[in-house]
């Protein structure tokens, strides 16, 4: 079971590393967010959020939450975990301005 952990983990930090291309400068709960939503969506799903990447990679995390919260996504998963996301995103655009 933890191998299958492993690899789908591994996965899912190279596909944020192949679609997020200033993957380095981000904040690390951002990387976190980031490999936590392509571990759930997969590639294909974190690529569809066209949006949201463009504004993670601009390091506009306000406009990211915005992204997030008018999403597919936030309508399936509980209230407590768009929640932990939209306040990484927060704190993360506090730390910028």
């Amino acid at each position: 079971l933890m191998s299958i952990y492993q690899a789908d983990f591994t996965r899912a930090y190279a596909d944020t590393l192949e679609l997020i291309p200033n993957w380095e400068e981000q904040p690390r709960e951002v990387r976190i967010l980031l490999v936590a939503l392509a571990f759930n969506v997969g590639k294909q799903g974190l690529r569809d959020f066209s949006r949201f990447r463009q504004a993670i990679i601009r390091r506009d995390y306000l406009k990211a939450a915005h992204e997030l919260t008018d999403s597919k996504w936030a309508k399936q998963v509980g209230e407590k975990r768009l929640a932990d996301s939209l306040s990484c995103l927060t704190r993360a655009a506090m730390r910028i301005d």
